[in-house]
């Protein structure tokens, strides 16, 4: 069976991912779905099945976030879920999308999986059938975007196929999350009690004091908005190697998760 053509659309701000299908020898069939049936163009699978369930779970280390909120620049991991009690074959794909653009970075995709590049938006998808008789499970890294970029839609569509090579049996379903922007931590107004940054300017280290032990993220941006650097804050004394940044301004961004104020970018420059 051929490879079929990796479909990606959007519509009214609505992502429609698909799934492609693979040879994987006999009864090996992967499906091709999106999360409107095949894209704009068409059910070629038949409408949505909820007998195949989709889950999607994103986890800060070992905690599920369940306030269905992300903190810039962070990494999570993402899980997506899919059980038919009919197959034991699947196909998935995932994206993570702010209106009809990609957003964030997904990486460390597990074997079985790639990366596939839709319109310019990332896809995490299958490589080939997977086959999991008590359903479809696949981890893989998501890193939020950069401070300010608002609302997150996180989109799984699952397949679930019979292996004949055939979509008329196919079982697809979808799911969203929307994630916000966690906007809690230190207020610019209570920075000079919270933070101390020194020596400013700075040649090599940066020593960064902190007061308010609630703090616990930290990068640094360039004057571009570009992070360059992810700073460890553990206790209230730390460094942060400057080395290697050029000269100008930058910008140690610092929030806390469980804080009731505002992160902020406390400015300081690289000599």
């Amino acid at each position: 069976m051929k490879l079929k053509v990796l479909l990606f659309t959007s519509i009214a701000g609505i992502s429609y991912l698909t799934l492609s299908s693979y040879s994987g020898g006999p009864s090996a069939s992967a499906g091709h779905v999106a999360i409107s049936g095949c894209g704009s163009t068409g059910n070629c699978h038949g409408a949505k099945s909820t007998a195949t369930v989709v889950g999607i779970t994103v986890k800060d280390g070992a905690t599920t976030i369940t306030n269905n909120k992300y903190t810039a620049g962070k990494k999570y991991t993402i899980t997506i879920t899919g059980t038919n009690s009919s197959y034991s074959k699947f196909g998935y794909q995932f994206s993570a999308t702010k209106g009809s653009s990609g957003i964030g970075t997904i990486s460390n995709v597990p074997s079985g999986s790639k990366i596939s590049n839709a319109g310019g938006i990332a896809v995490a998808e299958q490589s080939g059938t997977i086959t999991a008789a008590s359903g479809l499970s696949v981890s893989f890294d998501w890193t939020a975007p950069a401070a300010g970029s608002g609302t997150v839609t996180l989109s799984a569509a699952v397949n679930g196929v019979d292996g004949t090579g055939s979509t008329n049996n196919d079982a697809f379903n979808n799911t969203q999350v929307t994630l916000t922007e966690n906007t809690t931590g230190i207020s610019t107004a209570n920075v000079e009690n919270a933070v101390q940054l020194y020596p400013n300017p700075a040649t090599s280290v940066l020593q960064i004091q902190l007061n308010n032990a609630g703090v616990t993220i930290g990068y640094i941006y360039n004057s571009y908005g570009q992070k360059v650097k992810e700073v460890n804050l553990a206790g209230q004394n730390n460094t942060a190697d400057v080395a290697e940044l050029q000269q100008g301004t930058y910008y140690l961004y610092i929030a806390a998760e469980n804080a009731s104020e505002k992160p902020t970018m406390i400015p300081f420059t690289k000599l």
